[in-house]
């Protein structure tokens, strides 16, 4: 990260293909604009840049911590490129699902949304009545906060496989697009069907009718919960939760959440966005999620089955479909 001491020391020179979207920061956790671009990494003396060091990609730059990911711009550069050629092999006489599959799974890894935008259109009409594919393209347009064409495709997704998977994706598409009752709707699987791992999907969606205002709605989905999952009731979330739209049913005033929810001036719900974060590990494998100092590092496992991995020589488990807080040091760690 650039940084300098009485004006000397490392800066961003340019700001070249810039691009930008709405969503909340992985290393901050505020509603924020993430900004991505290639800029020249240079030396500087009282803010004058001296030497060229190195030129880099920068990915969701955060404009309220100053945060952000870099790669060196060539390999950055190169790993795109074999992602268009992937992509367009995919898309040739035979379309090959498997391929496109990949090539969406990197595209969010790279995050290049115009990477994306290139192949979007192709892989729409190669693969309309493919219900996988369309649910990945929502999939990848989440993670670009592009919430209305996320929507347009999940209900595609839907559409063609009416699964709980399917439900769940709209229903977090929903969620962040203000189509509260919908994303009900959608989740009421997790209450019919006693799916105890979704439900923090449940109290997200708590949280979402607290910021319409919609006090009685949150208070009678509470009901279902802990009639369904009793032990939650007692927990300190709900707990809260409750005392929440108590406290504010008679005027209906929107109440912005302390942990997950709290929308920003673009419209975001960082609950909902929460929520994408897992709906991306399900599709990508393990993803890790870095917080603020002082904050464990969270590992999330979207796959089927349990996932071993070892950090520094200690062995962890990393159990399907849960999120696992490790507490590491500052600094780099040896993963495998």
């Amino acid at each position: 990260m650039a940084f300098t001491i009485n004006g000397i020391g490392t800066t961003h020179v340019t700001r070249r293909n810039k691009s930008e979207h709405p969503g909340v920061c992985g290393q901050c956790g505020r509603s924020a604009m993430l900004r991505s671009y290639d800029t020249l990494y240079a030396f500087c003396i009282i803010f004058i840049p001296i030497i060229p060091l190195r030129r880099l990609r920068v990915s969701k730059h955060c404009n309220r911590c100053d945060r952000f990911y870099q790669t060196p711009l060539k390999r950055w550069k190169r790993d795109v490129d074999e992602v268009d050629e992937l992509l367009v092999s995919g898309l040739g006489d035979v379309p090959n699902r498997d391929v496109i599959i990949q090539g969406l799974i990197r595209i969010i890894g790279l995050h290049s949304l115009e990477t994306l935008e290139r192949h979007l259109d192709e892989i729409d009409a190669a693969f309309k009545q493919d219900a996988e594919i369309q649910a990945l393209l929502a999939t990848t347009l989440l993670n670009f906060g592009d919430y209305q064409r996320a929507y347009n495709f999940a209900i595609l997704a839907f559409g063609l496989e009416q699964s709980d998977e399917n439900r769940e994706l709209v229903a977090i598409v929903a969620m962040n697009t203000g189509r509260v009752d919908e994303a009900r709707a959608g989740l009421q699987f997790v209450l019919s069907k006693n799916v105890e791992k979704k439900l923090p999907l449940m109290l997200v969606l708590v949280e979402c009718y607290q910021e319409h205002g919609r006090h009685e709605d949150a208070l009678g989905l509470l009901d279902g919960i802990a009639s369904t999952f009793p032990a939650s009731a007692e927990t300190r979330e709900f707990r809260r939760l409750r005392k929440t739209s108590e406290k504010h049913r008679a005027t209906g005033q929107p109440v912005r959440s302390r942990i997950m929810a709290g929308r920003s001036r673009s419209g975001i719900n960082r609950g909902a966005v929460a929520a994408t974060l897992l709906l991306i590990a399900a599709v990508v494998g393990v993803i890790v999620v870095v917080m603020p100092r002082n904050s464990p590092t969270y590992f999330m496992n979207g796959l089927p089955k349990d996932y071993s991995v070892e950090i520094d020589g200690d062995a962890y488990v990393l159990p399907a479909g849960e999120i696992v807080p490790i507490p590491l040091s500052n600094g780099p760690h040896l993963a495998r």
